[in-house]
């Protein structure tokens, strides 16, 4: 096995690649949305609604003491649509508590408690096009623009999220291997797998994204 440990902005890929190679045993739990929203609901019972979940959501703070480092992307990428990383958020209505569940290599990490105010987010039913088929949707999509090369070199950030005019929507996102930039932006109908849209939208940090 060669591996190239030049260029930093690929070395927690290359060691990931590296550490799998001599330690075939690594246990590495990829899960689609749905799986691993099913596990949260089985195994730890929240109370309130599911509202939200994603690869990278702004609660993935908790799952590292390093935010949004390239070691996170490493895990969190998953061209297939599923993911060692996941946040799944739920929502208490009757307390005004945002309750969210990291879901790392299949384990449940806990989150802090947060009590919001003004708006109620918006429940969602399991009956959403789950991760793997909107990812492939959008990867579809992206190689037709030309936003990605057609190899490895690229970041995908899929998030599910909801909009007044379209309701449920996939938001899933392709970053440059350097992730300075994104360079295409899918937003697919949870619902019915429709693209409402692609767009080349150019320099963008993933922190904003």
């Amino acid at each position: 096995l060669w591996l190239d440990f030049r260029r930093p902005e690929k070395y927690w890929r290359q060691l990931s690649v590296l550490l799998d190679s001599v330690m075939p045993s690594r246990q590495h739990g990829y899960l689609t949305a749905k799986e691993a929203a099913r596990l949260v609901k089985n195994d730890s019972r929240p109370p309130g609604e599911l509202c939200g979940i994603s690869q990278q959501g702004i609660s993935q703070q908790y799952l590292s003491v390093i935010t949004m480092s390239a070691k996170d992307w490493v895990h969190a990428d998953a061209k297939s649509g599923r993911s060692r990383i996941w946040v799944v958020d739920y929502f208490d209505a009757e307390s005004r508590t945002y309750i969210s569940h990291g879901v790392f290599d299949g384990q449940i990490v806990a989150m802090p408690i947060l009590h919001v105010q003004g708006d109620t987010p918006v429940p969602i039913n399991f009956s959403f096009l789950d991760s793997d088929r909107a990812v492939s949707l959008a990867l579809g999509e992206a190689l037709r623009a030309n936003a990605v090369p057609n190899e490895d070199d690229f970041f995908v950030l899929t998030q599910l999220r909801y909009y007044t005019k379209f309701g449920h929507v996939w938001s899933i996102g392709f970053y440059d291997e350097t992730l300075r930039k994104l360079v295409g932006q899918a937003t697919i109908s949870a619902r019915n797998g429709a693209m409402i849209e692609f767009s080349l939208p150019g320099s963008r940090s993933p922190n904003t994204a």
